[in-house]
């Protein structure tokens, strides 16, 4: 990542480093859904971050506990909410997914994503 004086910061989303954030044992359904991740800027409030995000193939459950919009950068999956019908991504998409949702990811390509969450509580990484 790139920090300029006046505080742009960038990076190359392929090319990022990302660190393990694992999802709960609980939550995978089937495969291993291995994540990775990195905030690349949170608002001092930590009430809005942004950064990259990565997983490799698997089925898990996600509950939403805040607003989040990603593009998704490379790879394919499907996202299910409440277990009804999914609806399929593949690299190229812009998403948007409201606090409350329900959700039920099948990762079928390696995906990695840049996303923008919003909460209602500082977010904790």
């Amino acid at each position: 990542m790139n920090t300029s004086k006046t505080h742009i910061t960038s990076t190359t989303v392929s090319k990022t480093n990302l660190e393990p954030w694992p999802i709960d044992k609980a939550n995978i359904l089937s495969g291993n859904a291995e994540a990775h991740g990195t905030v690349l800027w949170q608002s001092k409030d930590k009430l809005l971050c942004n950064g990259v995000w990565s997983c490799t193939t698997g089925k898990f459950n996600w509950e939403y506990t805040w607003n989040e919009t990603f593009y998704l950068t490379q790879g394919k999956m499907t996202i299910a909410i409440d277990n009804a019908e999914s609806t399929e991504y593949n690299a190229g998409d812009l998403v948007f997914i409201p606090n409350g949702t329900n959700t039920t990811w099948t990762i079928i390509e390696p995906v990695r994503k840049v996303f923008h969450l919003e909460s209602e509580t500082p977010l904790e990484f």
